[in-house]
């Protein structure tokens, strides 16, 4: 864009916002810069600009299906284990840590249990133990199938937002905002 064009552009925007709205968006663009020229990832800046009501609701049915809400209902279709580890981390805001999740065995026994129509409890204990195991990679497992579910339902920008997250050893959580997400069940 030549000097000319810059300088017609900024005489259009002044004729349409204030000038506190320009003072803004000229700190907004410098921080994106500053993000960008410090090395964060693209799409990490984008997740931070996408606007919170730009996200569907979730509902979680009484028969335990994870529903996106909008624009038109969408069931998630995963797995049992993929859906329990799911639940889990939906009921966690704070994170757990994938070493932790042995602390956190029975509960994720008892998500697991209302979830699956196994009679065998022991086969229910052996997929709840490998789940748990740090030495595994049963969860990241899980954790790419819900990403994948996710993926076919919503945009790129928006999955950081419903999957499990986190850096490699540390706490893992999902994003987003817990009253964007409606429970009809119990536990």
């Amino acid at each position: 864009m030549n000097p000319e064009e810059k300088r017609k552009e900024s005489r259009d925007e002044s004729d349409t916002y204030t000038p506190e709205q320009l003072r803004l968006m000229a700190e907004i663009k410098q921080a994106v810069n500053y993000l960008q020229q410090s090395g964060l990832d693209g799409a990490v800046v984008r997740k931070a600009l996408l606007s919170f009501d730009d996200l569907c609701g979730l509902l979680v049915t009484a028969d335990y299906r994870v529903m996106l809400c909008s624009p038109s209902p969408q069931e998630v279709k995963m797995g049992t284990l993929p859906k329990t580890v799911y639940l889990f981390y939906l009921r966690h805001p704070e994170g757990v840590a994938f070493s932790d999740l042995s602390d956190y065995a029975d509960e994720l026994a008892l998500l697991y249990g209302c979830l699956s129509n196994r009679k065998n409890e022991e086969k229910a204990r052996s997929s709840i133990a490998a789940l748990t195991n740090p030495a595994t990679n049963s969860v990241s497992e899980k954790c790419a199938c819900i990403k994948r579910a996710f993926s076919k339902l919503l945009p790129a920008d928006h999955l950081g937002f419903y999957c499990v997250t986190g850096r490699q050893g540390g706490v893992r959580r999902i994003e987003l905002p817990r009253d964007k997400v409606t429970w009809e069940c119990a536990f």
